[in-house]
């Protein structure tokens, strides 16, 4: 996921369970370590059914169409709506959501999903394979995830019967469970009669299985959901998204706050209970507040320098290596986050949360070296010509990241531009291979490493290389985890070697909530609102 994925526009089943061997494999390969922390006080307090949880957001949402959209602002809100047949865990594995069990035959070509039957949409309607063969036909064409799913599919999905589904593929794909459970445009299921009714355009009608139903949109106020009372829960017990899902509210209103200083004295006043995607260098302010506590999210994302390597100055390696080499993040860091408990240097793809940290590639990671950028702009012919950065200030962390590259790309010599434009613009002009070099954008934490859509030889700065192809194949065909880890670390040894772009080190996330306000929800990476609770 992106950064302007946070407001973006950022990525099945019988093992009878005696037969979850395979599941388990999979779980072992995509289960991290990864936590969320909070500066908050553990809570003691016992949840309490009622009230009302008011979240400041940064705006209204582009859409409630979970499929539609990356955006994490999207993501929060329909996550507590709608469900899909898989979700994720406190360590970022995929568990059974809406799919009872499921079995894998025929070497793994065949998947065999059986559905929880009772379930109920917030319409009244039964769930059935009906419901979920549209929706994950739609996922299929809006999703990456799903794109990439159905690029591997042999046929149709087919529903044998009311509770099953099946889907044959060409070749073993074990990170199925993880493409159907990834949050942002996650495979929600929506009732076929809405799907049908929107046609080719976006959802019109929000209903979903989650325990918070939709009740209102008055953009620029306030969207609100409501306790669905014929919620049917999963009996396990809540484990982050996974398990047993309690609606404890009344109500949820997300109430959009442009101003960062007005959501945190809102919150602080009472007007709120949650507010996240504040500055770090509020964190004292936060800290110090006697009627609220701050919340450190992390691991919550890197920003990435991207090169146009399709057409331009970056389509040379050498000129890659170049910018590689002069970087110096230890500025771009702090000019980023401030406040040096939201930032760190550090070389992994992955976060040292996840079990897929690897330190591959560190000779290339922040390596401070005009000299050698210097030669390296010799031997790709460098003489003059303009670099064009993208930016952004509606992301300030972005900007200030550029704003420090720009310095140091100057100082050994080279002639540097940076066009600032809104953010929705700026992935419009990132489409145009010949209209810029540099952009940056920001990933956060990813189930799997084999589906990230970034590395897409489709997606803006186009990465073209056989090799990272056929890693990626391979980790997504592989269940054993070690091999994964493997292949991972030859893919981010290959990356930093390539240069398709540049990380710059992990920052994190800085929230804020009421002290009456509890749950665990408040400090995932992905944040949501059930089990949650107002305690007073």
């Amino acid at each position: 996921m992106e950064p302007g994925k946070n407001l973006k526009s950022r990525h099945p089943i019988k093992v009878i369970l005696i037969c979850t061997a395979l599941f388990s494999l999979l779980l072992t390969a995509c289960s991290s370590g990864g936590t969320t922390t909070s500066s908050a006080s553990n809570s003691t307090t016992t949840p309490k059914r009622g009230g009302t949880i008011k979240y400041a957001t940064v705006g209204d949402p582009p859409s409630l169409d979970m499929m539609e959209t990356t955006a994490d602002l999207t993501q929060s809100i329909t996550t507590n709506i709608y469900e899909g047949l898989f979700t994720i865990d406190s360590k970022y594995a995929p568990q059974l959501e809406l799919a009872q069990s499921y079995q894998v035959q025929n070497n793994g070509l065949t998947w065999t999903i059986h559905l929880r039957q009772g379930v109920l949409f917030q319409n009244g309607q039964e769930m059935t394979s009906a419901d979920v063969l549209a929706s994950l036909d739609r996922w299929g064409k809006l999703s990456d995830y799903g794109q990439r799913l159905f690029a591997d599919m042999k046929g149709n999905i087919l529903a044998p019967d009311k509770y099953t589904i099946v889907l044959q593929l060409k070749s073993p794909m074990p990170i199925i469970p993880v493409l159907l459970a990834v949050p942002q445009q996650q495979a929600a299921i929506y009732p076929k009669s809405v799907i049908d009714a929107a046609g080719n355009g976006p959802i019109k009608q929000y209903i979903g299985t989650g325990p918070y139903k939709f009740v209102s949109w008055k953009a620029g106020q306030a969207i609100t959901l409501a306790r669905f009372d014929q919620y049917k829960a999963r009996s396990e017990p809540a484990d982050g998204m996974a398990g047993k899902r309690t609606a404890y509210a009344d109500q949820v209103q997300f109430i959009p706050v442009p101003e960062e200083q007005q959501r945190v004295q809102g919150v602080e006043t009472g007007l709120y209970n949650f507010a996240d995607d504040l500055s770090p260098d509020l964190y004292s302010t936060v800290k110090a507040a006697p009627n609220s506590d701050p919340v450190v999210v992390k691991p919550w994302e890197y920003p990435v320098v991207v090169f146009n390597k399709k057409e331009g100055l970056f389509s040379s390696l050498k000129m890659r290596q170049a910018v590689q080499a002069v970087a110096n993040y230890q500025p771009m860091l702090e000019s980023a986050a401030g406040n040096s408990a939201f930032y760190r240097l550090d070389p992994s793809l992955y976060f040292k949360e996840t079990k897929w940290w690897s330190d591959a590639g560190q000779a290339l990671y922040n390596q401070n070296n005009p000299t050698k950028a210097k030669q390296l702009l010799q031997e790709a012919g460098y003489h003059g010509q303009t670099v064009r950065i993208l930016a952004t200030q509606q992301y300030s962390w972005s900007y200030n990241v550029l704003v420090v590259l720009k310095s140091q790309l100057q100082a050994i010599g080279m002639k540097v531009s940076i066009d600032v434009m809104d953010w929705a613009t700026l992935t419009q002009v990132r489409q145009q291979p010949g209209a810029w070099d540099i952009f940056a954008t920001a990933e956060t934490v990813e189930p799997d490493p084999a589906i990230l859509a970034d590395w897409s030889a489709n997606w803006p700065g186009w990465w073209v290389n056989a090799q990272k192809e056929s890693l990626l194949n391979q980790m997504a065909s592989e269940s054993d985890y070690t091999k994964r880890m493997a292949l991972e670390t030859q893919f981010q040894q290959l990356w930093y070697n390539d240069v398709p772009m540049l990380k710059v080190g992990d920052i994190f996330l800085l929230a804020m909530k009421s002290k009456n306000l509890q749950g665990p929800g408040l400090t995932s990476t992905w944040p949501y609102m059930f089990n949650n609770w107002v305690s007073s």
